[in-house]
């Protein structure tokens, strides 16, 4: 399971990454968790067998707890997720999360490169979930963003990097997708957003609002949810 040849690998059931965030933009703890999603969607998602995305996978569930976030991405269903700020750069590598020597755990020092991230006080995001696909593989997550906001390929000053990844055995929670997470109300917002996505969108544009999922979704649902307030 290590990173030898630079992958990451996703087995069936419960499954835990340990990622480490720049403090670069001065994010808040909403702010992490929220963007958690995002990185997230590209890591997973992509991973994910064809049929199992959704382009609002990147909303977040009411169901999460308090100080966490909850999402639910192509077929890593749920993802919950938990993340806090080291004190100081002195104490960042001693309060790194530790997955347990018990588990099979990969590690991105096991990578043939070594990488870094940009941060003085690292935020340290913790995920679990439930891999309802076979096993794959995928490269190994890391992700950095250039100034005018596209990615960077480099391996130094990474706004995000995977520290380290174990399996845990069989699926802990229940198969879940958006419209489980959701209320009434917002679940019936969403399938018509998606609706009005399919029939007024031309395909290349389509495209363009997968790559921006989160913004559309929630500016659709908003929109519906005027509509539904003019008329009433």
């Amino acid at each position: 399971m290590g990173c030898e040849n630079d992958e990451i690998t996703l087995k069936s059931g419960r499954n835990i990454w340990v990622l480490a965030r720049t403090d670069r933009d001065g994010a808040d703890l909403e702010t992490v968790l929220q963007t958690a999603g995002a990185v997230l969607s590209r890591f997973l998602g992509r991973a994910s067998p064809s049929g199992t995305r959704s382009i609002f996978e990147v909303l977040q569930s009411p169901k999460g707890e308090e100080d966490t976030a909850r999402f639910v991405i192509g077929a890593a269903r749920p993802v919950v997720v938990e993340a806090f700020q080291a004190d100081s750069p002195e104490t960042a590598l001693q309060q790194r999360p530790l997955l347990s020597e018990d588990e099979p755990i990969a590690r991105f020092e096991e990578c043939p490169t070594i990488r870094t991230v940009k941060a003085e006080r690292p935020w340290y995001v913790t995920a679990e979930f439930d891999w309802r696909a076979p096993t794959t593989k995928a490269a190994w997550p890391r992700r950095a963003v250039g100034p005018l906001g596209f990615p960077v390929d480099t391996d130094h000053g990474l706004d995000w990097l995977l520290l380290s990844a174990a399996h845990r055995g069989p699926a802990e929670e229940s198969d879940t997708d958006l419209l489980d997470e959701v209320s009434g109300e917002t679940g019936e917002l969403i399938e018509e957003a998606a609706k009005s996505l399919k029939k007024h969108t031309a395909p290349i544009l389509w495209t363009l609002a997968a790559v921006g999922a989160g913004g559309v979704a929630l500016y659709l649902i908003h929109r519906q949810s005027q509509k539904r307030k003019t008329a009433a």
